[in-house]
C-alpha cells in the first residue's frame, strides 16, 4: 500500500490517493476527490526492468455534477527506490469523450509515493 502524490507539468499537486500494486499486475486507487466524481479505480501493470514499472490505469471522468463525461487512461512509468519505501516516476494521461474520441494528452506529470507500513 502507498500513499501518492501526483503533480501536473507545472510542479503542482494535483491528486493525492491510496494505491495498492497486487502481486497479479492489478492495481487499486482511492484518491481524495469527492466519490461523486469516481475517486476508485483500477489498473494493470508489469515490471520493465529491475525495480520499474509501467502501469495502464483506465478510469471514468465525470464533470462536477457526477455525470460521465468520457474515460482517461493514465500511464505511468514507475521506479521503486533500492530501500523498496518511495517510488516516483512520469504520468501521461489521454483523454476521450463517451465515444471513445480523443480529446487530448496531458504530458510532463509526475508522481511521487511512500510506502504505508503495517
Amino acid at each position: 500500500l502507498w500513499k501518492v502524490n501526483f503533480y501536473d507539468s507545472s510542479g503542482n499537486l494535483a491528486d493525492v490517493a491510496f494505491d495498492t500494486w497486487h502481486d497479479d499486475g492489478t492495481e487499486l486507487l482511492n484518491d481524495y476527490v469527492s466519490p461523486i466524481l469516481g475517486n476508485v479505480c483500477m489498473g494493470v501493470f508489469k515490471a520493465t526492468g529491475t525495480r520499474t514499472f509501467r502501469l495502464n490505469h483506465p478510469s471514468w471522468s465525470y464533470d462536477n455534477n457526477g455525470n460521465l463525461i468520457g474515460t482517461v487512461i493514465i500511464h505511468e512509468s514507475v521506479t521503486v527506490d533500492r530501500s523498496g519505501n518511495n517510488l516516483s516516476g512520469a504520468v501521461t494521461i489521454d483523454i476521450f469523450d463517451t465515444a471513445g474520441n480523443p480529446l487530448g494528452t496531458l504530458t510532463g506529470g509526475k508522481m511521487t509515493g511512500t510506502r504505508i507500513l503495517p
